[in-house]
């Protein structure tokens, strides 16, 4: 997959891209949640990790 405009803040890791919407929302972030949604899509060892 390919963004034409960017989708993730590069000075954030790949989870607080993942939970910044839940933030703005000002829901709590739940890290259980978030790291099974990051195993569904095949990313949970890069989740410390920075894009680009």
């Amino acid at each position: 997959m390919i963004f034409q405009n960017y989708g993730l803040f590069p000075w954030k890791t790949v989870r607080e891209n993942v939970l910044l919407p839940l933030r703005l929302r000002r829901e709590r972030p739940d890290r259980e949640k978030t790291d099974r949604l990051l195993e569904y899509l095949g990313i949970l060892p890069h989740a410390e990790k920075y894009p680009g």
